[in-house]
């Protein structure tokens, strides 16, 4: 009996060897094309509440930098687009934001997207719109902070911090500039011709990056942001949003890797 039994004991060992050999781990899906969204200033990594020195030579902080990209599609080589988001927030406080897709494989020649939230999803523009049909888990949910009661739509973006005009007194408290692009006349549309090709064998990564230092100025135009005239700015369709918003199209830099 003791010999049967140690017969039966290798084959159900040889049983469970065998077994797990042939085990085999099922493939990852890994997304092949990611959209990274960061900041910088004048080509340095930003960091919230530490000063820089702008255009002008003023020292200025940010305290709130979030921004609203729409209807972001790219563009193939044969003007085919591929639709990869409705709309997303980025809060751009700390690292590059990231968001993945599996996209087509082949050519592509850039991408269009949108500064803002397009009018079919904005309540100035949308008679069946009720801010509580969005939950906590989306970009236009109300605890973003990014939705104006009194103008019964949302803001496009948050650009706001400190100007320090004098550093030599350390007890003078830095003025406050705030600007809140909004408004469907503020609606911008970017489109980005760079040529780049997606495959199955990695992960395509497209980087947006805003560089905050270039919202203030252009060529021949710069905002004072000493004059609260030039550094408060909520939405009203006047002259100072129109200009913020030409800056704001020139101050995006692209790579792919």
């Amino acid at each position: 009996m003791k010999w049967i039994s140690g017969i039966a004991l290798i084959v159900l060992v040889g049983f469970y060897s065998c077994e797990s050999e042939t085990i085999e781990e099922e493939p990852v899906d890994v997304p092949n094309f990611e959209l990274q969204v960061g900041t910088n200033f004048q080509g340095q990594p930003v960091e919230l509440y530490e000063y820089y020195e702008n255009v002008v030579g003023d020292r200025m902080n940010f305290e709130q930098i979030l921004l609203y990209l729409s209807d972001i599609s790219l563009i193939k080589s044969n003007g085919d687009t591929v639709y990869l988001s409705e709309i997303d927030l980025f809060d751009l406080d700390g690292p590059d934001e990231t968001r993945t897709y599996d996209v087509p494989v082949g050519d592509y020649v850039g991408l269009v997207y949108h500064v803002g939230v397009p009018k079919r999803l904005n309540s100035m523009d949308n008679p069946d719109f009720m801010i509580s049909i969005y939950g906590p888990d989306s970009p236009l949910n109300v605890q973003n902070g990014m939705y104006w009661a009194w103008a019964t739509g949302y803001r496009f973006l948050i650009y706001e911090g400190r100007l320090d005009t004098t550093p030599q007194n350390p007890n003078d408290i830095p003025s406050f500039y705030s600007i809140h692009l909004g408004k469907d006349t503020l609606y911008t549309q970017i489109e980005v011709d760079f040529p780049f090709t997606v495959n199955d064998d990695d992960t395509r990564s497209f980087k947006i990056d805003w560089d905050l230092s270039r919202c203030i100025y252009d060529n021949t135009d710069t905002l004072n942001l000493r004059d609260p005239l030039e550094s408060q700015f909520h939405g009203e369709d006047n002259e100072l949003g129109f200009r913020f918003q030409s800056f704001l199209e020139n101050a995006f830099d692209y790579s792919v890797e």
